[in-house]
């Protein structure tokens, strides 16, 4: 979720290809034009059409008791499914269940194991005070150390086999597991890329990466009929430019490709929850579900409504950390802008500095969906610890009181990353334009990036 710093205000909110190419002229008889044609198509037959991944779902039922899991008296159940090999240079996955319990606080979480080395992965919270319908996770960051102390050996030629054990709060009720595995490989730059450890600076920390070739990603847009005079891709052009921007900068190297469609669904302009553990009218889960036709399963869909009621002051949220990619209609199958969020009128046209707000927010919350946490919360100034904070070893752990825009905007390790893209606020006028190389890394590797 992204929020908004208002007249310097914290709004204390809930958290929850281009190729560089050397042409080689060669003589014959075709004129200069002809030769540089035929290498241009034979350079476009090497690109990949779209994103190419498996999508796999199965039925299971989670049968082994951890007492107290969940608390004293709370039972959670586990079952144990495979998935690929730990390191940079195997496919990338992302994993998603669904039960549907209900039971209060007991969420579905994920454990990861890496053959004997043990248990060392838990990251998941209730999003509400209702039972969490469904939880997602993906091997994260260029070393799979994953918010533990626990170190292990992986390596980019790794065959060690990554298991996952997922927790449901009830074992007489099924739940849908969903893998998501990218079939395009990684390349050679990024199976062997390596963080910056060494940069002094924190606000230039993994700034310096230039990754070599440019991947794509499709965004599509929905916009929600009557959510803003400006709702369409040339009303927020400058938007759609801001967005690409940051994610075409060298750290990261992916060119959106963008798609649009509106749609008229005028019970879900403000939304009422930002809760997906419902598919109530004003719902996020609604929202997902009853937009199911404007949706693309190879996409980053961005939807596009007027506001929100259920916080105030909420510029975004993403219904995952990944989302689910590879289905549409699913409570997790795109990210939300709220319009009148970014404006210091609502309903008003937004401004050249609103819209590159909005922007920012449609490449922060396309972050989290993709897979990028914040780099840290904002109650990292007193409550550190691996669920507040993110596992990208280049993003400054800003521990200033307040964790806000001025107090994270230095240059230490404690104090900087307020200009990251994926810092938990914003504000117009804010520039915030830094993706670190190794977040490029996490995004370059999701499997919709081709």
């Amino acid at each position: 979720m992204r929020r908004s710093i208002v007249l310097a205000a914290l709004l204390v909110l809930l958290t929850c290809t281009s190729c560089a190419l050397g042409l080689l002229q060669l003589p014959g008889s075709k004129s200069d034009d002809d030769n540089l044609s035929l290498m241009l198509l034979g350079i476009l037959a090497l690109q990949p059409a779209g994103p190419r991944y498996e999508f796999q779902e199965t039925t299971v039922t989670p049968t082994t008791a951890n007492a107290n899991y969940y608390g004293a008296g709370i039972t959670g159940y586990s079952v144990v499914v495979s998935g690929s090999t730990v390191g940079p240079f195997n496919p990338s996955e992302i994993f998603q269940a669904e039960q549907n319990h209900a039971v209060s606080n007991a969420y579905i979480d994920f454990q990861q194991r890496v053959d004997s080395s043990g248990w060392f992965f838990s990251r998941n919270a209730p999003l509400s005070a209702s039972a969490q319908n469904g939880s997602t996770f993906h091997l994260y960051g260029a070393t799979p150390n994953l918010y533990t102390s626990i170190a292990t050996t992986a390596t980019a030629s790794s065959t060690q086999t990554l298991n996952f054990a997922i927790i449901a709060p009830s074992n007489s009720l099924p739940m849908t597991y969903r893998r998501i595995r990218a079939l395009i490989p990684a390349s050679s730059e990024e199976s062997n890329f390596s963080p910056d450890s060494t940069t002094v600076n924190y606000k230039l920390r993994g700034m310096s990466k230039v990754w070599s070739t440019e991947k794509r990603l499709n965004v599509n847009l929905i916009f929600i009929s009557g959510s803003n005079p400006a709702a369409s891709t040339t009303g927020i052009a400058e938007a759609i430019t801001r967005m690409t921007d940051l994610y075409t900068q060298n750290t990261v190297r992916i060119r959106p490709v963008i798609s649009s469609t509106t749609i008229v669904l005028p019970s879900y302009l403000t939304l009422t929850s930002l809760s997906t553990d419902t598919t109530a009218t004003g719902s996020l889960g609604g929202l997902m579900v009853n937009t199911a036709s404007a949706q693309r399963a190879d996409a980053l869909n961005i939807i596009f409504v007027k506001n929100e009621t259920a916080v105030g002051g909420v510029l975004g949220i993403s219904t995952g950390i990944p989302g689910l990619p590879g289905r549409v209609g699913t409570r997790q199958s795109g990210m939300v802008v709220m319009f009148d969020g970014h404006l210091a009128s609502a309903g008003a046209v937004p401004s050249s500095a609103e819209q590159r707000l909005i922007g920012e927010t449609m490449a922060h919350e396309g972050g989290h969906w993709l897979g990028l946490f914040h780099p840290v919360e904002s109650n990292y100034d007193t409550t550190q610890n691996n669920y507040n904070r993110d596992a990208i070893s280049e993003t400054p752990l800003c521990t200033a009181a307040g964790v806000g825009l001025a107090a994270c905007d230095f240059t230490a390790v404690n104090n900087a990353g307020s200009r990251n893209v994926m810092f938990w606020a914003g504000t117009a006028g804010f520039d915030q334009s830094d993706l670190t190389g190794e977040q490029g890394f996490v995004l370059r590797r999701h499997p919709l990036a081709y």
